[in-house]
């Protein structure tokens, strides 16, 4: 299984029209909706925004007012052939005055979604660990150009007497960061979850 490792664009122009096909990673249905008004604001007077999503075992699809079963079923196709999950695709139109036809209206739309897929990079994914940690701030200027250089990924900061933060990422990269500064920081809050991991090219 294929999971998109972070957002990726693909435009194309044909006939005067603008398609431009967006790959974007999510992990629970209920983002759906928010992801799509993004996508409005991100694109605003566009004609069409059909779409596709696919969490297993959960899939949808919508044809946003294009001609019936032409556009989002063959996008949800596509994420299928190509084993995609937890990704939304949405190929967006602005319509340029010249009409494409069913035929070539559906292989256009099916020729964005397939091109954003294919140049997406892609991850798998693997046993991942967050915790929340409290450190000095000599500690941290060191700490953070460690998460940068192994892709472990910093949120939530504050800046106090200490710097509280939270780390997440692949487990075999965080727990062994994480054990390297016993004793200088101390871990407020942790769970296991998920992770991506670019996959090898």
């Amino acid at each position: 299984m294929n999971y998109p490792f972070a957002k990726h664009v693909y435009e194309f122009v044909i006939l005067g029209s603008r398609f431009i096909g967006l790959v974007i990673p999510f992990d629970d249905e209920k983002e759906i909706a928010g992801l799509l008004a993004k996508v409005r604001e991100e694109y605003p007077k566009a004609t069409h925004y059909p779409y596709a999503a696919r969490l297993l075992p959960f899939e949808r699809c919508s044809d946003e007012g294009e001609p019936a079963r032409s556009t989002g079923l063959p996008l949800l196709e596509i994420l299928r052939g190509r084993e995609v999950d937890h990704v939304l695709l949405v190929v967006v139109r602005y319509f340029g005055g010249t009409k494409l036809g069913l035929g070539r209206l559906t292989r256009t739309y099916r020729d964005v979604g397939l091109k954003a897929v294919e140049e997406t990079v892609m991850a798998d994914l693997v046993e991942g660990y967050e915790a929340t940690l409290s450190m000095s701030y000599s500690d941290f200027a060191i700490f953070e150009k460690e998460c940068s250089r192994l892709s472990v990924t910093i949120s939530n900061e504050s800046f106090l007497e200490k710097i509280s933060l939270k780390v997440s990422g692949d487990a075999k990269i965080v727990k062994p960061l994480i054990e390297k500064y016993t004793g200088r920081l101390e871990i407020k809050e942790e769970k296991e979850s998920l992770a991506k991991r670019r996959k090898q090219i």
